[in-house]
Formats: structure tokens, sequence, C-alpha cells
């Protein structure tokens, strides 16, 4: 075009946002057309058809495309709901490397879990390309919500609020966005806002592109910039240091978040020297209150040092300005009568400033405030528990407990000056915050109570009870707060549930390190003065942890009621959420203690009806109730269900607690499990490492669900034929569980079993058969679960046939195993029987008494040298 025609085409492109992704469309197109043979240059989008896939995910139709590439309606077979699926561009010599880098980036972005960010579930490559499946979110993005009708400016403040929150989370855990803009910000349809497209994101202190684009002509450059392939953000909104091809920070995000800003409450973008000699201005100044223009300004300014110091100054002087209007309107008088409404029962009562300081006192009693005796008496236990990893484990829970009290004390903090100095809470709200953080610090104070007291036990799992304190950032999420069930009105009540909730929370911890005798008896001795005290929300709370700290197989009948009891005392209180945990416990103990896996499924069917009923912020409870109805699944040898249901299992984890929480390896450990049953020991190998490393890297080898892991390891190693690796694996399970039961144990009855099944790969029978009988003792006196039997039965059989001992026996066993794992549905095992007997029958005298003969035959047809003679 010639100058003056394009001037005016991109003075419109500032002020016709469609027009501007229109752009970005055409510069797409022109720039990542397909290269590969007999498709030259046909466009990218529309390549993916309702029903197609794209890996493990299947295409249901198209949603809308950028400059990065097209944006697919998709569905999710692990978590069983639709998703949007983000299939990225990339052409160009150096296309490898940029989506190894791609890939680095977005799954660094899934490990971010923030209200205010679109989550991230996988990234991968498909055809060359890369993926990324995230979040579907129903709603319209920043810039559709600004067109549709005027907007006052406090209502766009409250909205770029919001998203700046989810920048600043992700400036936290060290990602920078790089292309901040109207279109990739959300409104869901519940009012949420969501940051989305960290597509161009890249990890702080990374190097960035080899090559900038201060030296291309931007007049030639669509919207969406590229330099030989190398995407760098949209230039409307791109920082100066970033336009420049210089190494960037937070700060650049800043800049284009105030550009965006600016363009919202003007109706304009600012004029940006250093991008076009155009010097365009608003064509209206809007009404925004110049306070609010200084902070814009300030945010845009041409050098980063001259910006404010991150994402979180910006929010901050945003929210304060946002209150002064009514904070002026408000008399002194009234101002007072509301703030000591609000503060309900634990404000202050005298008058004067309220203090948002941390409540050292409160610290002193949990953790560590103004003394460290807590600390002191802490690490004095761990080094009396003569645990050669004490140390290890006493630096992990030291460090994990000085980060979550400053995570707390920066909430405490926060949600006190939301109320009391920047005017933009309600009582109400802080009542339901503050109602919570003082939960989340008795738990601390549990725990570290007792840790103090701690054995060579429990100090083996309190790495992992500290990652089950209940995480700070719920005390933000006021929708969840506000879905709880109410405190009692009456004072003395209320008195006496707290008191009271003090006390579970001890027992609670208790459990949490696996003191599971003790914490029952700590909670049955709390039920008599619950059941006094009539809040039907704490007496299920107590039956609830009454009944699944009562260990596996110790009077299955007796828990199975209380937990029905919790359940329903839980529902009458309208306390969906224990009823939902009581829901997920009846799954395990009536489908595998008591043997009714078909009732344990209508236990899993209630379980997730209530779940959906309480809405979003429950997925760790979701979580459980699928990986025990998986266990179930597995001793009925419905494995393929199984695999899904902890698969699922181990999504929901991920999404709430993150890849590296002890959590995801217990459920990964019993995926390995399932796959080795299936008959995918290499797979099964792959997820018991990642749960062994994952305990590991949280710094709790020495936890019984560390062991179950590396059983599970052995396992998956013996059916590789790898039976020298199996027996380490074995070895080192049996040594972490002697620290929890005794040799007679039914945990210890796994790890036990493997070594005898090395012994049977080494071809030593005779050392495998004592070890095998006493697994079978151990598991007839201890279990009613039928397929750990029929597995050691079956062991001992061929153990006892390879020695040349007892042969009637060993017959006798396999016939045994072969009628329990034809009930269960374990065809596998069935044929691998059928196949022994069929093989061993040969030199087995044909006249033999047993007492079933008729049950010695095998499917098929006899082979032809069936002998008889006696052997």
């Amino acid at each position: 075009m010639a100058a003056a025609e394009r001037s005016v085409v991109t003075s419109h492109l500032d002020t016709c946002s469609a027009c501007t992704e229109l752009m970005t469309w055409v510069g797409a197109d022109q720039a990542h057309r397909n290269l590969s043979a007999g498709r030259e240059g046909r466009p990218f989008v529309g390549e993916l058809t309702p029903g197609s896939r794209v890996d493990r995910y299947q295409i249901l139709g198209a949603v809308g495309r950028g400059g990065m590439g097209e944006v697919y309606a998709a569905y999710h077979p692990d978590l069983d709901r639709r998703i949007a699926l983000k299939v990225v561009h990339e052409s160009g010599v150096d296309s490898a490397e940029r989506r190894a880098r791609l890939l680095r980036e977005a799954r660094a972005i899934a490990r971010l879990s923030h209200p205010n960010v679109v989550s991230i579930y996988d990234a991968g490559t498909f055809d060359g390309r890369v993926y990324i499946a995230m979040e579907f979110v129903e709603g319209e993005t920043v810039d559709v919500w600004l067109r549709a009708r005027v907007r006052g400016w406090r209502e766009i403040v409250d909205v770029f609020v919001a998203a700046g929150r989810g920048l600043a989370a992700a400036h936290a855990a060290g990602v920078i966005h790089r292309d901040f803009k109207p279109q990739n910000v959300m409104i869901a349809r519940d009012g949420s806002v969501r940051v989305m497209d960290f597509g161009l994101a890249r990890l702080a202190g990374e190097p960035a592109e080899a090559r900038g684009i201060a030296d291309v002509d931007t007049r030639q450059l669509p919207t969406t910039v590229t330099k030989t392939g190398a995407v760098v953000g949209t230039l409307a909104y791109m920082a100066p240091e970033q336009f420049r091809g210089e190494p960037i920070d937070a700060r650049a995000d800043q800049f284009s978040f105030c550009v965006a800003l600016h363009e919202a409450l003007y109706g304009g973008r600012p004029a940006l020297a250093y991008v076009t000699d155009r010097g365009t201005t608003p064509t209206r100044t809007g009404t925004a209150p110049s306070w609010l223009r200084a902070i814009v300004s300030r945010g845009l300014a041409d050098r980063r040092d001259d910006r404010f110091p991150s994402i979180d100054n910006v929010i901050r002087a945003l929210a304060k300005g946002r209150t002064r209007p009514r904070r002026r309107a408000l008399g002194a008088t009234i101002s007072l009568a509301i703030t000591l409404f609000a503060l309900g029962g634990w404000r202050a009562a005298r008058g004067g400033r309220i203090s948002c300081q941390v409540p050292a006192a409160r610290l002193d009693a949990a953790w560590s405030g103004r003394d460290d005796s807590r600390r002191e008496s802490v690490h004095r236990a761990f080094t009396a528990s003569g645990r050669p990893t004490a140390d290890t484990s006493w630096q992990r829970v030291s460090k994990a407990l000085d980060d979550y009290v400053r995570q707390w004390s920066a909430m405490y903090v926060d949600t006190c000056e939301a109320t009391h100095a920047r005017g933009e809470q309600s009582g109400e709200v802080l009542d339901l915050r503050m109602a919570c953080l003082n939960d989340n610090i008795d738990q601390v104070r549990a725990l570290t109570n007792v840790l103090a007291a701690a054995d060579s036990t429990t100090i083996g799992r309190a790495v992992a009870a500290t990652h089950d304190l209940t995480p700070v950032t719920r005390c933000a999420d006021v929708a969840l707060l506000r879905s709880a069930v109410a405190l009692p009105r009456d004072q003395r009540t209320l008195e006496a549930v707290r008191e009271l909730r003090m006390s579970l929370r001890e027992a609670q911890a208790l459990r949490d390190v696996g003191n599971f005798r003790e914490a029952r008896a700590h909670a049955a001795a709390l039920l008599p003065r619950a059941e006094a005290i009539q809040y039907g929300p704490l007496l299920a709370e107590v039956l609830e942890l009454i009944g699944c700290s009562t260990p596996s197989g110790d009077n299955p009948a007796d828990t199975e009621r209380t937990l029905q009891k919790a359940l329903f005392t839980a529902e009458g209180a309208r306390d969906d959420a224990t009823a939902a945990l009581a829901a997920a416990d009846l799954i395990y103990v009536v489908g595998i203690d008591l043997n009714r896996p078909r009732e344990a499924e209508t236990w899993m069917h209630l379980g997730e009806s209530i779940l959906n009923r309480l809405g979003p912020g429950h997925d760790r409870i979701r979580s459980w109730t699928l990986h025990n109805f998986g266990s179930v699944l597995q001793e009925t040898g419905e494995l393929d269900r199984a695999e899904r249901m902890l698969r699922q299992a181990i999504a929901f984890k991920e999404k709430s607690l993150g890849k590296d929480h002890p959590d995801v390896a217990i459920s990964l450990s019993g995926l390995s499990g399932v796959l080795e049953d299936n008959g995918h020991p290499q797979a099964a190998l792959e997820a018991a490492d990642r749960a062994i490393d994952i305990h590991e890297a949280n710094g709790d080898p020495d936890s019984d669900s560390y062991a179950g892991a590396q059983t599970r390891r052995g396992d998956a190693l013996v059916a590789l034929n790898r039976a020298s690796e199996a027996e380490a694996a074995f070895s080192i399970a049996l040594r972490v569980l002697r620290a929890y039961s005794e040799p007679s144990g039914l945990m210890f009855s796994f790890p036990l079993e493997g070594i005898g099944n090395v012994r049977l790969a080494q071809r030593s029978p005779d050392e495998a058969i004592p070890v095998l009988v006493e697994v079978l003792r151990i598991r007839e006196r201890t279990s009613t679960r039928e397929r750990p039997l029929a597995d050691t039965r079956f062991a001992l059989a061929r153990a006892l046939w390879d020695s040349g001992r007892d042969r009637k026996r060993a017959v006798r066993l396999a016939l045994q195993s072969r009628d329990v794992y034809r009930r269960l549905n374990f065809s596998r095992k069935v044929e691998t029987i059928n196949g022994w007997l069929a093989t061993h029958q040969l030199v087995y005298r044909s006249t033999t008494t047993i007492d079933d003969a008729s049950a010695l035959s095998v499917t098929g047809p006899r082979p032809t040298n069936w002998r008889t003679d006696d052997r």
C-alpha cells in the first residue's frame, strides 16, 4: 500500500479488534502454510475434522483460530469431559527446537493452579506439531465483553484486577506470558476471569529467541509478528524491550497489561513511538479518574525500571484506588459502626484502628513465631527416632511447615486488609476467610503436637502428612467457603464445637502420620461429646474419621456401619463434603474388605452424585472416589475399567495437588498393579518408577506408600524376567514395612510374596516354599480377599511341583486358584493355570485320588503323548 492508505488502515486497526484479529489470521496463513509433500500451500485450518484424534483426545469440532494455531473442542477420556485443544503452528528450519521449547514451557505452565488462570492438563506432539490440552471455559473474551456495551471504569478495573492476579500467579511460578491482550482473557459465564493462551510464555531466566525484530520493517508485519517463523507476541501490546528483541522479565507482561487496560478505559491504545510514527491518540478519553490514568501511565513507561516493581503492585494500586470514592462517601461514625459489625466474634472490642499484623502468639502455638520452642521440640523428636533418614526428613518437614506458615501469614494480612484497609471485602466474607485460616493454623498446631511426640513409625510418614494440610489458597475461594455448612449461632454451642474440632484435628493428624489405631481411639473418645453437642457436621466428621482410621480388614462390618452413619448424619446436616468422603471410604470397605463389589459401585455412584451437587473445589475427594473404585474393579478382574478409573484419579490429583504430590504417587502405584495384571509389565514398571521418584523427591522414602511402590516395581520386574532387580525392590519394601507392622501383618505379605516369586523365577523352589507358606498363612488369617489368596496358592502350587514335594497338594492349590480367577473374570490367569495343568498332567499319575478328579481336566483335547505312568 501507499503510505497514506497504510496510515488509514493502521489507524483503523487501533480501534477495531475484529479487523485486528482478521489480520492476525491472514498473517498466520501466509507464514504457516503446509510445506509437506503434496500439500504445499494448503492452510492448516480445517485439517482436524470431528471424530479425528490427536493423541488420546477425540476432536469434537473447531472453536477458533489465531496467529499461533487452531483451538478445537475435544473429549478428554481420563477426565470424561470436554476440553479445549490448541494445535500450534510450527514450521521452518528450527521448528524442532521450538517444539521442544513449547512443550517444556507448556508443561511448566500446567503446574499452575489458580482461579484466574485457565488450567492446562497436558501437552504433546502430533504429526510434528505441538498440542496443548486445556480447560474449556464457556464465556467470552474481554474484547468481546467490552464491545457488547459501554462499561463503567469500575467494571473494567474489577475484570483487570482479576486478570492481573492470574498473571501474578504465573510470575510467582517463574512464567512470563509475553502475549497478554484482551483476546487472551476469558470472562466465564459464572463471572470468573481467566488468563489463557500461554502459548508464547517463557520461563523466567530462560534465554529469549536468538533474533529480535527491531530490524524488521513493521509496516510489512501482521499484528502477530514472526521472523523466520519465530513467534514473539502481538505487536500492539508488546513492551519496548520485547519489540527490540532484548531479554525480558515479568515487567513486559505489566506493560502489555497496561496497554490493554488503557484500551479498555479510553477506547484506544496509547501511542507507541517505538512501533510506529503514527502518533495517534485515543478518540475518546472516557470518565476514568486521574489516579487511574497515573497508574496506567506508570505501567506504560518505556524504561522497565520506571514501571511498577511487579504486577502485584499494579493490582494493589488499582484495588486501593477502586475503593476511594466509596471510602470518601462514608462518614467516620458509619464507617466505625460497619467495621465493628463486620468483625463478628473475632474483631477487637475496643475502639481504634484495627491491626492486621499476623498474630504471633498463634504462630508460636502452632509452629514458630517469636520463639522456636515448638520447632526445637519437633527437631528433638526426629533426632531421637534413630532413623537413618531422620535428618533428611526433618529438613523436608521444617521447610514445608515454614512455607505453609509463610503463605498463611500473607493470606491473613491480605484477608484483614481487604476489609479494613482497602474496603473491597464485606464483613461476611472476612469472617468466612478468617474461620478458614483459623482452621488451617489449628491443623498445623495439631500436626506439630503429634510430631513433637513422634516415634520412628510416625517420622516415616511425616513429610507426606505436611502435604495433607489443607491448602491455604482455599481460604481465598469465597464461593467454596460459602458452600460450607454454617457454624452454630448459639455462642455456647459454637465454643464447644471449636474446642472439640481442635481435638479432632489432632486425631486427624495421627491418622495422617499413619498411627491409625491411636487416631481411631482418639476419635472414638470424642464421639460421646460430639453426640451430646448435637451439631450434625461435627458428629459426621468424627464418625468418618473413626471409620477411615480402622485398619483394613479389622472388623469391616462394624466399619461399614460407622461409615454409613457418618454419611447419613452428614447428609442430614447438609454437609456434602463429609458425606462424599464417607461414600469414598465405603467403596473400599464394602468392595474389598467385605467382598461386595456391586454394592461398592452403588456407593461410588452416590459419592459422584454428591460431588456433582457440590460443584468445583473437591477434586481430591473425587480422586479418592475413583481410586477406591478402581481398586475394587481390579479385584474383580475388570482391568480395563480399573485402569480408566485410576488414570482419572491421577488426573484429578494432579489438577488439585500438583504432579509431584505423594497422593499422586499412591494412585500411580495402584495403576502399576492394574497394568501388570493386564499384561503390560513395561507400562507397569514406568508407573511404579514415577511413583518412587515422587516419594523420593518429597523426602519420604520411609513411608508405607513408598514400600507399596517398590512392591509394584518388583512385581513388574518379575513379569519382565528381571529377577535380581525385582529382589532388590522387594527387599527395600520389606525393610521399610518392618517399621510399621509385625512380619505377620497383611501389608508385609505383598513384598514377601514377591520374594517367593523371585525364588521361583530363579529356579529355587525349595527356597520359595517356606516364604510362600508363610504368606498363605498370613493371608488366610488376616484377610477375606479372594484374589491375593488365589495368587499365593498358585505360586505355592508351582513351587511344590517344581521341588517334587507334595504334587497332589500342588494340583489342588492350582485348581482352587483357577476357580477363584474364573469367578472374578481373570481370564488371563485362568488360561495360565490351564496351560500349567496341561503341561504338568503329562507327568502326573492319572489314577491319583483327588477330591474332585473331574476338575483335573483342562479345556481342549488331551495331548497325544498323554502319560499314565507313575512319576
